[in-house]
C-alpha cells in the first residue's frame, strides 16, 4: 500500500522548500499474503483457485472493478475514500522463489545494488542528514532495508537509547570529543546532542493528538514511540517498523484474521 500525493513525494525526494517529512515504513514480515489483505474479488481465476480461503465480492469493501479491501481492512476505507491511501498490483520480483526469507531480502534490497532501498534512498536523496536519529529503526536491529543510510540507530526505546554509565563519565566522554576534528567528532558531537533531546524528551509526558488511544501491545508501542519521535522535530527522516506473525503456511484463514484485527 501507499500514501497517495505525487506532489509531496516529489518535494520530499529533491528536499524543495520547507517541507519536514517523515516517511514510516512498516513491514509485514513472515511474507504476508497480499491477495488475502487485497483480494482480487472480481477474478474468476482467484475464486476457483481458492475456494476454501477467498473473500467473496460482497464481503469486500471496493477498491475497483477488480480488487476489494479485506473486510477486516474497514477501518482503512475513510483513507481509500479521501484519496489518501492506494495499493499497487501485480509488483514484485521476477526471482522463481518459493522462500519467504529470499522473498523478503529481494524486497528490501529493491534490487542487486548494495545495501537496501531506504538506505539508498536517504543516501542520494538532496539533503539527507547524517544524524544519529536521520534514520531509526523501531526494534533491536536495522533492518535490510535500511543497510547504506548515511546513519541508522536501532531503538527499542527512548529509555533504551542512553549511555549505562555515571554522569561523570558521559560528561568525560563530551569533552573528549567536543574539539574532535573531522567527520568522526561530527557524528559525536550530534550523537550527543540526540541523546540529550531524547532525555529531556523523555521526562516530559507525551500526549497524543486528537485524543488518540495507543494499545499496550508492542506494534501500537512503537506506532506512539514513531509519532514522539517525529513531533519531537529531532530530524527525523526515515523510521521503520517491523509487524511480524505473517507467515501463513498453515492455518491461513485463522492466521490471517488474527493478524488483521489485532
Amino acid at each position: 500500500m501507499e500514501l497517495a500525493g505525487m506532489s509531496q513525494t516529489k518535494a520530499y525526494l529533491h528536499g524543495n522548500g520547507d517541507m519536514k517529512k517523515t516517511l514510516v515504513v512498516v513491514f509485514l514480515r513472515g511474507g504476508a499474503d497480499g491477495l488475502a489483505l487485497v483480494p482480487a474479488v472480481g477474478d474468476d481465476g482467484y475464486h476457483r483457485l481458492r475456494p476454501r480461503i477467498a473473500v467473496s465480492e460482497k464481503e469486500a469493501i471496493k477498491l475497483d472493478d477488480r480488487f476489494g479491501l479485506n473486510p477486516l481492512m474497514s477501518a482503512l476505507s475513510p483513507a481509500v475514500k479521501e484519496g489518501a491511501l492506494t495499493t499497487v498490483h501485480c509488483a514484485g520480483s521476477e526471482a522463481a522463489t518459493h522462500s519467504h526469507f529470499e522473498a523478503q531480502d529481494l524486497v528490501e534490497h529493491g534490487g542487486n545494488s548494495g545495501g537496501g532501498w531506504l538506505g539508498r534512498f536517504l543516501r542520494f536523496r538532496e539533503r539527507t542528514s547524517a544524524g544519529a536519529l536521520s534514520a531509526v529503526a523501531l526494534g533491536r536491529t536495522v533492518p535490510e532495508s535500511l543497510r547504506g543510510a548515511p546513519s541508522a540507530t536501532a531503538m527499542d526505546s527512548i529509555n533504551d537509547f542512553a549511555f549505562t554509565g555515571s554522569e561523570h563519565f558521559v560528561r568525560s566522554l563530551q569533552l573528549l570529543y567536543r574539539d574532535q576534528a573531522g567527520v568522526f567528532g561530527a557524528r559525536a558531537n550530534d550523537t550527543f546532542r540526540a541523546m540529550d533531546r531524547l532525555r529531556k524528551l523523555h521526562s516530559k509526558d507525551y500526549s497524543p493528538a486528537n485524543n488518540t488511544q495507543y494499545g499496550s501491545d508492542r506494534f501500537s508501542t512503537e506506532l506512539r514511540l514513531a509519532a514522539q519521535l517525529i513531533k519531537a522535530g529531532l530530524g527525523t527522516e526515515a523510521i521503520t517498523i517491523d509487524l511480524g506473525g505473517w507467515d501463513s503456511h498453515i492455518s491461513q484463514g485463522p492466521s490471517i484474521r488474527s493478524n488483521i484485527t489485532r
